[in-house]
């Protein structure tokens, strides 16, 4: 091989790893801009007994420097956890094997929630038009931070009330999905 061959190789060779290494670059770029910031908060819900029938719960969240996203909750005992929720959601009950949130075939979904300040949502009813209602409330700590309704906290709504448990009824906008 002569000396400009061996040259103009080495050259193509060096231009070939440049450019696969800023491919790399610019692939964990856009996977960094695209991730989940964490910039919300987890809020905890208490199903009660729209538990029955072991649905799949999904929130549609905005607001607050979050971006409109899906979250699925996840079981923490008697609760079900949302974490990256922004000021506001939507609780969608999902049929059981659900692996996304779907407007379309939800069992029952709330109205909008303002979770600006609270972080605490507890089942209250059924409504109408496939609706249900909640409550909302803050989780004042407690020793165990992953229950919301520690009983050895005299903040917590299961120890009787009171504490730090706002009491803001929410009224649900009735609306036909799919008539």
């Amino acid at each position: 091989m002569s000396k400009t061959s061996f040259k103009k190789l080495t050259s193509l060779v060096l231009a070939v790893l440049m450019l696969f290494s800023v491919m790399a670059v610019s692939a964990s770029a856009t996977d960094i801009s695209t991730a989940s910031t964490g910039s919300g908060k987890t809020v905890y819900f208490d199903p009660g007994k729209a538990a029955d029938g072991n649905p799949v719960w999904f929130a549609w969240t905005w607001g607050g420097g979050v971006s409109d996203s899906w979250s699925q909750g996840s079981q923490s005992g008697n609760h079900i956890v949302f974490n990256n929720i922004g000021d506001k959601m939507i609780l969608l009950r999902m049929p059981t094997g659900s692996t996304k949130g779907d407007w379309k075939s939800c069992w029952n979904r709330t109205g909008d929630i303002d979770v600006s300040s609270a972080n605490l949502l507890t089942f209250l009813d059924w409504s109408s038009n496939s609706y249900f209602t909640v409550d909302t409330g803050t989780y004042g700590g407690g020793n165990d931070p992953s229950d919301p309704t520690d009983p050895s906290d005299p903040t917590s709504p299961s120890h009787g009330g009171g504490g730090n448990l706002a009491q803001d009824k929410f009224a649900i906008v009735v609306y036909d999905t799919l008539s």
